[in-house]
């Protein structure tokens, strides 16, 4: 059974999330409504796992038969509520310029006009700090709402430096969506004709008229023409143009420019071959931390981590990423912390082949992670490969594989690269050098194999065999 959207949202809330509703629930529903208030302690606390029907007792007693109608009004009504919440603290955290606007477009419709200029002025103020370059948007909303409240009020006339400014504003937005949507359609294409057709000279004029007023212009439209391999724009030119923009463009616009570089490095250049890109990317990650692009609310999307940690090792940088895991692990999720830190550090102690200290490791992950189980077993089977420790080699390989049959939580088809992986690494152990038709074989049946867990570690496992014989 799908679980309630209330269940679902507290779930995702961090404890400061969870302290802060609290405390705006209690001041709303305390007094008019404190079964609702008592609903969201219980949902968040441990008790939120005991059945409906003891969650209901604890709130309206054992003289109150339990409703399934009003359990799910409740439940509602409560979600609703932390909605509300939600909305305006993000509003109010991560988007002063829109809660401005939506306050310049409230106090317009109910007439307020001191507090619309009051709202107008912190506007204004709030898009002269820096790091707001797509203010213009927000411009040119206010602006058409300005000119609809003079028109109306009739309170003075409208300059042709107000219609000016709102035709500029509406200028600059226009063209920054186009080239913006322009480099997310390349960017994403499945097929070669992804592009949406933005001519040449619409982006050259958009950079000479705008790029030097506009960072995002100049940047989203030098990063069309680097995937269109046009211009004589290069990643390293992007780069630069980035580096020395980054500080007035707003994070989310930062976060959209770092993740549109890193899939050219990815999409157009690594999966094509060209592997060298693998240090233009680990120089992205690197600019994504330095300047906290990667980061939301100082918090580090698991998936980042894993990324930079992969892609440090991919590019030989064991000391940089030894350091990024001590100091970064601690701000990824709580719950992840331990079993993250000892696996991505055995990870690294492997390719450093300090094999002894990664077995010690790998003993204090838990397993409750299917991919954690995997990764595990997958890294300790390759030690004691290194190590030849036969014994132990051979009833990991057996035991790993029995898991792999009884886990219906992967793919079928990541399974099976799995367990041709063991397959091959079991053949690997006990081949004869010697045997150049067997050696032959081997290497062909691996090559063979488009896809397989561990095949490029395989192949440098079975390289080194030759050159022994």
């Amino acid at each position: 059974m799908a679980k309630p959207k209330l269940l679902l949202a507290i779930e995702r809330l961090s404890v400061d999330d969870i302290s802060a509703a609290k405390k705006t629930l209690k001041q709303k529903l305390y007094t008019k409504r404190p079964d609702l208030f008592k609903l969201f302690e219980l949902l968040s606390s441990s008790a939120s796992d005991k059945p409906k029907e003891i969650i209901w007792k604890k709130i309206y007693g054992s003289k109150v038969a339990y409703n399934d109608l009003k359990w799910r009004t409740i439940m509602m009504q409560v979600n609703a509520e932390l909605e509300i919440i939600l909305k305006e603290t993000f509003l109010s955290n991560h988007d002063p310029l829109l809660n401005e606007l939506i306050s310049i477009k409230t106090f317009y419709n109910k007439k307020l006009n001191k507090h619309f200029d009051s709202s107008w002025s912190t506007l204004n103020k709030i898009i002269e700090s820096p790091r707001h370059s797509d203010h213009f948007y927000y411009m040119a909303k206010a602006s058409e709402i300005k000119q609809n409240l003079i028109f109306q009020k009739g309170r003075k006339h409208l300059t042709f430096d107000d219609l000016r400014q709102s035709d500029y504003y509406n200028e600059i937005y226009y063209r920054c969506q186009k080239l913006k949507t322009g480099c997310y359609a390349i960017a994403n294409q499945i097929t070669q004709d992804a592009d949406i057709g933005i001519e040449d000279a619409f982006i050259k004029d958009c950079i000479k008229e705008y790029g030097d007023q506009i960072p995002l212009i100049n940047l989203y439209g030098s990063i069309l023409f680097l995937f269109r391999n046009k211009e004589n724009l290069t990643l390293g030119s992007c780069q630069d143009l980035f580096i020395n923009a980054v500080e007035n463009i707003h994070k989310e616009e930062s976060l959209n420019i770092l993740t549109l570089l890193m899939n050219y490095c990815i999409d157009s250049k690594i999966n094509k071959g060209q592997l060298e890109y693998f240090h233009n990317l680990f120089h992205l990650y690197k600019l994504g931390i330095q300047e906290e692009i990667l980061f939301d609310n100082e918090a580090l999307n698991p998936m980042h981590y894993k990324n930079i940690i992969t892609v440090g090792l991919n590019t030989q940088n064991y000391d940089w990423t030894k350091s990024f895991i001590e100091k970064y692990t601690k701000r990824i999720p709580s719950k992840d912390q331990d079993n993250a830190y000892n696996f991505n550090m055995a990870k690294v102690l492997f390719q450093q082949e300090a094999y002894t200290e990664v077995i010690q490791l790998l003993h204090t992950v838990e397993y409750d992670n299917i991919q954690y189980k995997l990764g595990t077993k997958l890294i300790l089977v390759k030690t004691y490969y290194e190590l030849n420790e036969l014994q132990a080699l051979e009833a990991l390989i057996e035991s790993f594989r029995v898991l792999l049959v009884r886990t219906t939580k992967i793919s079928k088809d990541l399974k099976n690269q799995y367990i041709e992986f063991l397959r091959i690494l079991k053949k690997l152990t006990y081949l004869n050098t010697y045997d150049k038709e067997e050696f032959l074989k081997l290497q062909e049946q691996i090559n063979e194999k488009k896809q397989i867990v561990g095949k490029k570690w395989i192949l440098e496992k079975l390289a080194m065999k030759n050159k022994k014989a």
